[in-house]
């Protein structure tokens, strides 16, 4: 058997081999720091930037789903399709003059003060009562007195034209019972 013995030898520290000071380790440890934080700054930052604009792009697109939505019922202002050559006559005895009028297919209100010209705060929340229909130029007609459709001092654009359902009647022709249901043959559309 081999005798192994073991020796220890001194340990004599080279000055390169020594390890790094305190000082040292101290300031790579701000200097980390340091870094850190400003690499959490830059990515907190980020973060808002990209909610901001996350926010203002779905706003640009339900502005542009809206606007092409009203592009399209102002194209169709007055259209009744094929019925063009046609007279309409609506015998149903619950007729309504401001839904059916088909002549007027592009009806606009504006709510005075809100002219080309006027100066407008925005800030009013509510600057027009909207029990006063004379608030609007011209005046709203009944229809419109609801508060869930009209918004007080905005204007309004109503869009008449026949829908491109259709529906059979069934004599008499007394009344909307003779109609199956959904009613469909008048659309009025209007914006606020």
């Amino acid at each position: 058997m081999n005798d192994i013995r073991t020796t220890s030898m001194p340990v004599t520290a080279d000055r390169r081999e020594r390890g790094v000071t305190l000082i040292e380790l101290m300031v790579s440890m701000t200097l980390g720091l340091l870094l850190t934080g400003a690499i959490m700054q830059i990515f907190l930052r980020n973060r808002v930037t990209y909610a901001f604009n996350d926010g203002l792009s779905q706003i640009q697109e339900n502005a542009r789903f809206a606007l092409d939505h009203v592009a399209n019922s102002t194209r169709m202002a007055g259209s009744i399709g094929c019925l063009s050559n046609v007279a309409v006559t609506n015998d149903l005895a619950t007729a309504n003059a401001f839904r059916d009028d088909l002549a007027s297919g592009l009806q606009g209100y504006e709510a005075n003060g809100t002219g080309a010209g006027d100066s407008y705060a925005a800030a009013d929340v509510d600057p027009v009562p909207l029990d006063d229909a004379t608030a609007w130029t011209p005046a709203l007609p009944p229809e419109l007195s609801d508060p869930a459709l009209v918004i007080p001092g905005s204007d309004v654009l109503v869009v008449r034209n026949v829908a491109g359902t259709s529906s059979a009647l069934v004599s008499p022709f007394s009344d909307a019972t003779q109609l199956p249901t959904p009613v469909a043959c008048v659309r009025s559309t209007r914006y606020s």
